[in-house]
């Protein structure tokens, strides 16, 4: 997933681009799958934000994103 939307994603992206770009990684997942994204996403939105912006290297996002 954090793969999809670092392809998603350009450097420097705003945060509204970031946004964007977890509503549309949330779509590419099975229906069953769907809504439980877009809660985890609404949840967590601004920790997300925060560590995309920082960096968006795929494994310190899954690492942090696990705690």
């Amino acid at each position: 997933m954090v793969r999809q939307l670092d392809k998603f994603l350009q450097k420097n992206a705003t945060e509204k681009e970031i946004e964007a770009a977890l509503d549309r990684v949330c779509n590419l997942l099975p229906a069953t799958m769907r809504e439980k994204c877009d809660q985890l996403v609404h949840q967590y939105e601004d920790a997300l934000l925060q560590i995309l912006l920082q960096t968006m290297d795929p494994h310190l996002v899954c690492t942090v994103s696990i705690v």
